[in-house]
């Protein structure tokens, strides 16, 4: 078991008890308002140390009906109300409740702070690996990609706090998201015409709102764009020299249909219409099918890697595949 992993940030602390674990479950103490609001907490060496210095405790708030982790007996520790699944919301707090799921096989809440502009989401959304795909710095649960929390879009963080991994906070790209979505129609009916487009809504690790931030903060460097490829795209190409990448990771984009099989480059020329269609194709990737090989090994590739012959390779996927 790794080292419990604490980060600071303008709204307290986060921390990772065992941060090598698959799932990277996290935990916060938050300064909402005038209180600090515990979040899913877990026992972690020098955890209560840590909470020290955020400020005094105010309450326990425990998200997801299976997280009950060490809810309790931080509440009780601290002489504070545990307050499991507050679907009305907490009486004086400054946060919503924000529900997600209420079922007998799930139930979860979030939380919007809208002074602090900060979004708390145990399960639905996470930045741990095992949620993420491709590019991607926060990504949908795998078991909810098909039917993903979209009411969320409607919301435009500075701080996003998730059940899993670290926390993601500042406004780079979260401006270019929301201009992207109301081209197609305003908050609502532009999250509903991109969710028909292409099976999600921009978000600010989707490939699309960087490249959006790119052309508005640094023009120069977007006309030099050659090649728009993610990180596994790029590792591919050394490989094997082959431009290409997988439906996994294109769908991660914003730009990608599942249901049509092809870019959606309408949704590019929103970011910049200059390039035409075909200016646009020229610079993304090939998206290859489930079992079509990216190429072969590059000249001494296989040397350096002790493989002999011209082994084939395998464009591969991360977690979810459309």
């Amino acid at each position: 078991m790794a080292e419990p992993a604490f980060e600071d940030h303008d709204l307290g602390l986060t921390w990772l008890p065992d941060p090598d674990e698959v799932m990277q479950r996290a935990c916060h103490a938050l300064r909402i308002g005038d209180g600090v609001w515990i979040i899913d907490p877990i026992e972690a060496e020098g955890a209560d140390e840590r909470l020290a210095t955020v400020g005094e405790p105010a309450a326990v708030v425990q998200l997801l009906d299976r997280h009950n982790r060490d809810c309790a007996a931080f509440a009780e520790r601290f002489d504070i109300p545990h307050h499991r699944l507050p679907w009305g919301g907490v009486e004086g707090a400054p946060f919503e409740p924000v529900p997600l799921a209420r079922n007998r096989l799930w139930n979860e809440l979030a939380l919007w702070a809208p002074d602090e502009r900060a979004l708390i989401v145990p399960e639905a959304v996470g930045t741990g690996t095992y949620f993420r795909a491709g590019g991607e710095r926060v990504g949908v649960h795998p078991m909810l990609r098909m039917l993903p929390p979209r009411k969320l879009a409607a919301y435009e963080p500075l701080h996003l706090l998730t059940g899993h991994g670290p926390g993601m906070h500042g406004p780079e790209t979260a401006a270019d998201a929301g201009w992207l979505v109301g081209q197609l129609g305003g908050a609502d009916g532009g999250a509903e015409a991109w969710a028909r487009a292409c099976g999600s809504v921009p978000v600010a690790s989707f490939t699309i709102t960087k490249l959006s931030w790119l052309h508005r903060k640094e023009p120069d460097h977007f006309e030099r764009l050659a090649h728009v490829l993610l990180p596994h795209d790029w590792l591919t190409h050394k490989l094997t020299g082959a431009f290409v990448t997988d439906r996994g990771d294109a769908s991660g984009t914003g730009y990608w249909s599942p249901a049509e099989g092809r870019y959606r480059t309408d949704l590019l020329r929103i970011v910049d219409d200059g390039p035409g269609d075909d200016g646009w194709l020229a610079r993304l990737p090939r998206v290859l099918g489930p079992g079509e090989p990216a190429g072969t090994l590059v000249r001494g590739a296989g040397e350096m890697l002790g493989l002999r012959g011209e082994p084939l390779v395998a464009v591969g996927d991360r977690d979810h595949l459309y």
